[in-house]
């Protein structure tokens, strides 16, 4: 069993149960947004690296998305830890949506790590506004000790 964190309750999660979250941020209630963040979380194999993490993302990537193009991907910092960030478009249903993330490893019990993706989505082209609203919040991240304090 793991104890489990969230905002408002604290539990012991079975093993075998699979953390499946999402986190979702938007400006609206319904319909599209100008600007979302979700936070998701995937488990990943003890051997995966960043670097083969943000290849074989973006491979995976380029097979979903209808007219995929990366601007950037590469390390960078996230709550004192390094992780992959990639910056990138396609083309849904007529419309660019441009999409920044930056992909974190996270230890959750002996032999185990997941993934915690923070992916924020505008329409359009990133503007300079919404470029600083997500490196802001990144720049705000802490990473939560075991024990439930802040780091």
């Amino acid at each position: 069993m793991t104890l489990y964190h969230m905002n408002e309750l604290i539990f012991e999660l079975p093993d075998v149960l699979k953390d499946k979250t999402h986190h979702i941020f938007s400006l609206t209630d319904d319909g599209p947004s100008d600007f979302n963040l979700v936070i998701s979380r995937n488990a990943i194999g003890s051997e995966e690296t960043l670097q083969s993490y943000g290849t074989r993302l973006q491979a995976e990537l380029a097979k979903a998305l209808p007219r995929f193009e990366p601007f950037w991907s590469g390390t960078l910092l996230v709550a004192a830890a390094p992780c992959w960030g990639l910056d990138y478009r396609w083309l849904n249903q007529g419309q660019w949506l441009h999409q920044r993330q930056a992909s974190l490893f996270h230890d959750i019990g002996p032999d185990r790590r997941q993934v915690v993706q923070i992916t924020a989505t505008v329409r359009g082209e990133f503007t300079a506004h919404w470029r600083a609203v997500f490196d802001t919040m990144l720049g705000s991240m802490r990473l939560r000790q075991s024990d439930g304090r802040s780091g």
